[in-house]
């Protein structure tokens, strides 16, 4: 082609046509969720205002420091993989979203960034963090139970507490009874409601569900 004549122009269009036309039918074909995504959107291409999400739904933040399980607790109550997941601590740095029902409430469920001051980008992350926990309605405050409670842990779920919001101390990873026993460390935190989980095994999540179920359904009430 010679793009400054226009030559050899049309040939590459006509070409790029029929590749768009082939996608626009397999994507038609294979997304359950492609008709109910166009109905989000009005004539000029723009959120509809019953779909704001951010603003009509109940916001659910997952908050805590890297490598606590976060974005495992994010798949397994969104029911389907959508944030990273990894055991190398940071992976997530920017925030994930999805619209999920939890007992058959509907709320966004947001999981941040990892906790972490050990470098300047880090420090931003964390910062993010704590200003997404402060926009939200709900929160879930993640610990790692495979470890000792940590002040700073400890600190941050004291601030988030005063927030004044519905939240709940998760303690991830109580695989063994060994971790059962550590568990009981973390009554130092003082929270109202507490739970031990393991999102590798599947266990406590339900408990934690129920609960947050019953926030949502009041939060629902309140808006």
């Amino acid at each position: 082609i010679s793009v400054s004549h226009n030559t050899g122009v049309d040939e590459l269009s006509i070409w790029l046509a029929k590749h768009l036309e082939a996608k626009v039918q397999i994507k038609a074909d294979t997304s359950e969720d492609f008709d109910d995504f166009l109905e989000n959107y009005n004539d000029e291409g723009e959120l509809s205002d019953e779909i704001d999400y951010e603003s009509k739904n109940i916001r659910v933040g997952i908050i805590g420091r890297v490598n606590v399980g976060k974005s495992s607790l994010f798949n397994r109550l969104a029911r389907r993989r959508i944030a990273i997941t990894s055991d190398v601590s940071g992976t997530t740095r920017d925030t994930n979203k999805a619209k999920i029902e939890v007992e058959g409430k509907e709320c966004i469920l947001i999981d941040s960034g990892g906790l972490d001051d050990s470098s300047e980008l880090f420090k931003n992350v964390k910062a993010k963090t704590l200003a997404e926990a402060k926009n939200s309605d709900v929160i879930l405050y993640m610990v790692d139970g495979k470890m000792m409670p940590d002040d700073e842990d400890r600190a941050i779920f004291y601030e988030l507490s005063k927030l004044n919001l519905p939240i709940a101390l998760v303690i991830n990873k109580i695989d063994s009874k060994k971790d059962e026993q550590r568990e009981w460390e973390f009554v130092s935190f003082g929270a109202k409601n507490s739970f031990g989980i393991s999102v590798s095994h599947n266990t406590g999540v339900d408990e934690l569900s129920i609960w947050l179920a019953k926030h949502l359904e009041a939060k629902v009430q309140i808006k």
